[in-house]
């Protein structure tokens, strides 16, 4: 993780250093509060989106524990699988996020600009996991009966809505794109801040 954070922003440098469309003045690195207080305002759904992954992954664990426990499964099958599913969701968000991010500026241009590739990767990715979730858990690893079982039934419950998570995601991506940071912060909290977090505690 650490080496990909490394790759990446070293990546970024060399491109802001050899830039096709701009150049780089001393005075580029002068801050504006007048764009900072735009790129904050608009940022705030991507900031709130990272913290709020952080509480849904705490929460959830906190849940797994304690009613995996409970349960035949124990409290290291649901954990293990929650934290598998957790790594798949990223990747098809990532997917999906990174053409989104791409439109972003024809989004900005075009107000009603139409993409529905990045619908139709949601989707696949939700077939998947519905018709071949032991698949999908065996890339990262084998496991006993009890995690094959609790794996197939998560999987199908959890990445059920995959679909409707991207169509979530684009619609917080494009209200940033159009300058509406007002929408983008309320698309991004809704889904895990204000429904998924109490109803994983409440139910």
């Amino acid at each position: 993780t650490a080496i990909g954070q490394v790759v990446s922003f070293a990546m970024c440098a060399v491109y802001f250093f050899k830039p096709k469309s701009f150049k780089l003045k001393k005075s580029s690195f002068i801050p504006n509060i007048t764009i900072l207080s735009k790129m904050i305002n608009l940022g705030a759904a991507t900031f709130i989106t990272q913290i709020s992954i952080v509480a849904v992954t705490l929460v959830s664990n906190m849940t797994l524990a304690r009613y995996g426990a409970l349960s035949k499964y124990g409290p290291d099958i649901p954990i293990s699988v929650f934290s598998i599913q957790t790594k798949v969701y990223t990747i098809v968000l990532s997917i999906v996020t990174g053409i989104v991010l791409g439109g972003q500026p024809i989004f900005g241009y075009n107000y009603g600009a139409k993409r529905m590739d990045r619908v139709r990767t949601g989707i696949t990715a939700t077939i998947i996991f519905q018709l071949w979730p032991k698949v999908v858990v065996g890339i990262f690893g084998s496991g006993n009966g009890l995690y094959q079982e609790f794996a197939v039934k998560t999987f199908r419950i959890y990445l059920s809505l995959m679909t409707v998570t991207c169509l979530v995601k684009m619609t917080a991506v494009f209200f940033q794109s159009i300058g509406k940071s007002k929408h983008a912060v309320m698309a991004s909290v809704i889904r895990d801040i204000i429904c998924f977090t109490p109803l994983a505690i409440i139910l």
